[in-house]
């Protein structure tokens, strides 16, 4: 279970605490999906001592849990992860403290003093993050809810299709849009579209921000590698290489199957 970051983490000072922190150089990494390595320490009162190192490159999340099961973790502190990966380990047993960042030694000390809820121990641009996603789901709730209760009552299909837009078209490049367009379908028709400003360009944010507010696909030009292997393992579906035309314009397409033969799915 994701511990609050606004309150203060507390740890057993009285048995030893098993700790594992993707590492990136002698940061956090950003993403525990996408990590290389893991670190894991012994804590214990106000000392922590290293024990192992995992290399977990090429793993399925099913075997990153496994890892840290066989590694002995019961607390995993990283910066981002998937809802997926998180809802294993809390299954497994093992307490994830996400949105933190920083040096590994100041990181460990943070955790042993119980002060991992401090500003300057959250990941950049989370606390914009979680405020961007709570105005804009204030804004499509109305619609969302409406739709949803239509779908319960009638049998209809509805999602929340996500386009990255500049100038009123898809933006070329994915992850530098300066905006999405966030657009509700509801029995095969455009019911609400709302057009937000991204949080900035950090790794990890863009996947966790379009979780947050319920997309299921995203229609894009250009996307890099990591991204797509984000949004995989988000459930999201995403279309490249798509046209630069207006959002309704490429939302009527994609229900049209119309982009089948300039799109490729992921």
């Amino acid at each position: 279970m994701e511990a609050s970051l606004t309150e203060t983490v507390q740890t057993d000072t009285t048995h030893v605490t098993r700790v594992a922190i993707p590492v990136f150089q002698r940061r956090i990494a950003p993403v525990f999906d996408a990590c290389l390595r893991v670190l894991t320490f012994d804590v214990e009162g106000d000392h922590y001592e290293k024990k192992s190192e995992l290399r977990v490159y090429g793993l399925w999340p099913s075997e990153r849990v496994a890892a840290l099961q066989r590694a002995g973790v019961t607390t995993l502190i990283c910066a981002g992860i998937s809802e997926v990966l998180d809802n294993m380990l809390e299954g497994a047993g093992i307490r994830v403290i996400d949105g933190i960042a920083g040096q590994i030694e100041d990181v460990l000390q943070g955790f042993i003093s119980s002060r991992l809820g401090e500003p300057h121990f959250l990941m950049p641009g989370r606390s914009r993050v979680a405020k961007i996603v709570e105005a804009a789901q204030a804004a499509i709730s109305v619609a969302t809810s409406s739709a949803r209760e239509k779908g319960e009552k009638e049998g209809a299909t509805a999602m929340t299709i996500a386009i990255p837009v500049a100038e009123g078209s898809l933006a070329s490049h994915f992850g530098h849009a300066p905006e999405f367009a966030i657009v509700q379908v509801q029995d095969q028709e455009i019911t609400r579209k709302n057009v937000l400003t991204p949080p900035s360009h950090e790794p990890g944010l863009l996947p966790h921000w379009l979780h947050q507010l319920g997309v299921e696909v995203i229609i894009a030009g250009r996307m890099g590698r990591r991204a797509l292997t984000l949004f995989g393992q988000e459930g999201i579906e995403v279309i490249t290489s798509a046209p630069s035309l207006v959002p309704e314009e490429l939302v009527h397409q994609y229900l049209s199957h119309t982009l089948d033969d300039k799109r490729k799915r992921v």
